[in-house]
């Protein structure tokens, strides 16, 4: 499976995704509960995650899918790494639950956005080959 992953394009993709999360994110952070920005700055995230998923898909010679949700990886690593560092220097309790659905979220967007950057290419790859099928 590592010789169908494209690191060069989940690299950009990564990079994409992490310049426009990361600001988001810190903004986010900054805003008061219950203000009407938040879910905008919420949404701008979502997007963040589709785009950086996009590019990586758009410019993988392997699964665009895969690609875009591997793209997702290091923006949601950097925000784990913050949140626990935040959460225990406030001496707040580390929900990993709560670590576990951004991480869903991250990937299932950044999937979606390397699917559809790979749309019109023709590089998606099936997992099954054609002698390994079963009749």
């Amino acid at each position: 499976m590592a010789d169908r992953i494209d690191f060069d394009a989940v690299g950009r993709g990564a990079a994409v995704t992490i310049l426009i999360v990361i600001p988001l994110a810190l903004v986010g952070r900054l805003v008061p509960d219950g203000s009407a920005l938040l879910l905008p700055i919420t949404l701008a995230i979502f997007a963040g995650f589709i785009a950086g998923g996009y590019v990586a898909g758009r410019d993988t010679s392997g699964s665009p899918a895969v690609s875009g949700t591997l793209s997702s990886l290091p923006c949601l690593i950097l925000v784990s790494i913050a949140y626990v560092i935040i959460q225990l220097r406030s001496d707040q309790p580390v929900y990993l639950a709560l670590m576990a659905g951004q991480y869903i979220v991250g990937t299932t967007f950044g999937m979606i956005g390397g699917w559809k950057g790979g749309q019109g290419n023709h590089h998606d790859e099936s997992l099954i080959k054609p002698e390994d099928a079963r009749p």
